[in-house]
Parts: C-alpha cells; structure tokens; sequence
C-alpha cells in the first residue's frame, strides 16, 4: 500500500511539474533606511542601532544615515563607536536644533571601560580623537537628495527636532528642493516611536521638544506609522537576554552599556526597537495597523489620534501572540554577531 502511495504522489508531482512553469522568487530590495535617534538618552537606541546594523549585515536594509537629537558631544562619538564595533562607517549628523545634552548613565562609563590593568576593554576604539560630524539636517538634506524617488524610509526614535528644522528648509547648493519638497519625492513614509494614545500620558519623545512634534504631525506629507509608548512597554528586554546571549563577544559594548543603564537584572522596554521593526519589514505581520487619521499633540504634549479617511498618520497595534514573536525576534536581531566577529 506504501508503495502504491509512492507511486501514485510521484506521478502527481511529475504531471504538475509538466504543467506548471517555475516561478522566479526574488529576494525584497533591502529598505534605505535613515535612523534619527536622540542616542545617549536611553538604552534602547542603542539596541536599535544594533539592529539596523544586523539588518543591513543581511541584506535587509542600507543605513544610509544617523541623525542625532541628543546634543551631548558624546552622542555622535558613542555612535561612532556601536558604528565600528559592527564594522561600518554610516554617516553621522549631530543635532544643531536639539533640546537635550543628556549623556545618560550609560554612554560615557561604556566608552571608557577598563580591563582590570587599566587598559581599555576596546582597544579598536580610540575615544579621545577629534572628530567632525556635518549638522544632523545638512545630512538629511544630502542623502534625500541623493536617494531615488519614494525610496527611503525615515525612522524617528527620538524627538522631532530634526525632521520638524528639514520641513523648514528651503532650497539650497544641495538641492534646489524644500525639505518639505524633498521628502514629498523621496521618502515613502516614517516610522516613528513618539506619543501615548490609550492614556494622558506624557510621552518622552514628544514633550522634549513639543512644537517639533506639532509641526512634523501636522506638516509631514508622507505617511507616519506611529509606535507609541504603550506598543514598547510591552515587549521587553532582560536579564535572560543580556547574560546569555552575548557570550561570542567578552566585551560586548551593547551589553555594557545595557548594564550601566539599567543593571542585568531589570527588564527594558523596547520602544525604539518597534518602529525599526515596522520599518525593515512591515509586511510580516508583527504589528496591527489601525485606520488612516491624524496625531494631535496638545502644548502640553498630551496626544490625542482622530480616525480621519484623508488622514496620513497610522498607529501600530499589537496583541499578545504579535507580542511574543516581536520579543524573540529582538532577542535574535539585538544579539546576532557582526560578520567581523
């Protein structure tokens, strides 16, 4: 009878195989990626870096650029370090129109780590050169202008500032375009983390700097798809994560500086982490979409989402299995080995 079966599911397939054509499946174009970040301020845009730079590693998405928020001296050169450490050298603009020069707990203690001799734990990193970096908007301005048309993705993971001063520009020796017209062409939508819809809460990201925030929600001509602060509370990262999964590296700087920020044995929400997620691939299924509709920011920076037909702006939603598979994917993405290492 078993080989009756065989028989007969050997002749089907070949019957099929000379009916049918093979189809050519074709890997996705990897995203182009700009990531805007207020790094030094939490931990999370660090796990984020880490994954963008992962992503790009294989194949997923071209980091054309970094942005900065955080006008801490610090900020440009700790990300020029999580740069090196996964083997690039993406462009970095330092925020010009920031509202914080926060160095957190975690960026100048892990830039400067000792081994027990007093030698440096990242002897490939020299902390002290001097560095120039090109203003954060003057960067914006000079990969939007060399992108294809409807080709980038912006991700905001920290205040607004940045996006809300590239609307303002006008047209310059870099493009004769406005910021506003430059994004209209070349961007195809934003991901961004900012705001708390189900409550009054304060977010963060938003009440830093609240007439960027107003300005890039009211302005902005291209989609948002929004993460809010609600969305990253509820996939965290921990003590299981970082004690286990960075032992191919005995001195890995994300999980050193996961320690100075929080210690290893509390949990961290992945606020930033989500909106990088939706923007590599939000095709996957690891998020809901709610319906079109604008953002409102008050003035005092409570936010507020209006279902609207015409609107532009889009939140994130996420049940419990969601939940579960965006966690384990973080694990992974946060943890995987740079191709050097």
């Amino acid at each position: 009878m078993k080989f009756q079966l065989l028989l007969c599911v050997t002749a089907m397939c070949a019957f099929l195989s000379g009916m049918m054509t093979p189809v050519a499946i074709n890997a996705a174009e990897p995203v182009n990626i700009i990531f805007d970040t207020d790094m030094g301020n939490d931990i999370d845009d660090s796990m984020a870096l880490a994954m963008l730079h992962n992503f790009e590693a294989r194949g997923d998405c071209n980091l054309l650029a970094i942005t900065l928020t955080n006008e801490s001296p610090y900020s440009p050169v700790y990300t020029q370090f999580l740069n090196e450490f996964y083997g690039r050298q993406t462009p970095i603009g330092k925020a010009m129109h920031g509202v914080a020069t926060d160095n957190g707990p975690h960026m100048i203690p892990t830039l400067e780590s000792k081994n027990s001799d007093g030698s440096s734990l990242f002897p490939w990193f020299d902390f002290e050169a001097k560095r120039e970096f090109e203003p954060a908007v003057t960067l914006l301005r000079k990969t939007l202008a060399a992108a294809k048309d409807n080709d980038v993705v912006i991700v905001q993971v920290g205040f607004s500032s940045n996006l809300a001063a590239l609307l303002d520009t006008p047209g310059d020796d870099i493009s004769p375009l406005s910021g506003k017209e430059l994004m209209t062409k070349k961007v195809k939508f934003c991901s961004v983390m900012a705001g708390s819809f189900s409550n009054q809460h304060k977010e963060y990201n938003v009440v830093m700097d609240i007439p960027a925030a107003q300005k890039l929600f009211n302005e902005c001509p291209v989609p948002i798809y929004v993460s809010d602060f609600q969305i990253g509370l509820r996939v965290t990262s921990g003590p299981a994560n970082m004690n286990n999964d960075y032992a191919y590296c005995p001195n890995h700087p994300l999980q050193i500086a996961y320690h100075h920020h929080v210690g290893y044995e509390r949990e961290q929400g992945t606020w930033d982490l989500t909106s990088v997620l939706y923007a590599v691939r939000p095709d996957r299924g690891y998020f809901g979409i709610s319906p079109a509709g604008v953002i409102h920011v008050a003035d005092d920076g409570v936010t507020t989402f209006e279902e609207k037909a015409d609107g532009k702006a889009f939140l994130l939603t996420m049940d419990e299995f969601q939940a579960a598979r965006v966690k384990e994917v973080f694990v992974w993405l946060c943890s995987e080995p740079p191709k050097s290492k």
